[in-house]
């Protein structure tokens, strides 16, 4: 992500306007979201990625609704999970940190992440 800034002085005779951006890679970014640890393991691979990624489940439970949401909160994606793997394109949405949620068929949470598009 990008933060950028800039401070206008005031007091000077002269309209001046001083700006700044810094860049930050998407390894260095986190929102304070761990990744929860549940007993059927979940794995998303590549993360980070860049045009989708694949999400495997393992146990007894194989089939789950995943929600991927924007750093807003909004739902950007959604899919079923069948047979315990699901691939999600990603090429139409911006760069940046992404959460999931799998939720089961009573809409109980199974698992939770983080998913980076670079």
């Amino acid at each position: 992500f990008i933060i950028c800034g800039g401070r206008v002085n005031l007091s000077a005779s002269t309209y001046s306007f001083d700006g700044w951006a810094q860049k930050f890679p998407a390894p260095d970014c986190f929102t304070a979201i761990p990744d929860r640890q549940f007993q059927e393991p979940v794995h998303v691979f590549p993360n980070p990625g860049t045009n989708g990624f694949t999400i495997t489940m393992n146990g007894p439970e194989r089939g789950a609704t995943l929600e991927l949401f924007d750093l807003h909160g909004k739902v950007v994606r959604s899919a079923f999970i069948v047979f315990g793997a699901a691939q999600v394109n990603s090429s139409d949405l911006v760069n940046g940190i992404y959460m999931y949620r799998l939720l089961d068929s009573d809409g109980y949470l199974i698992a939770s992440g983080r998913w980076v598009k670079e």
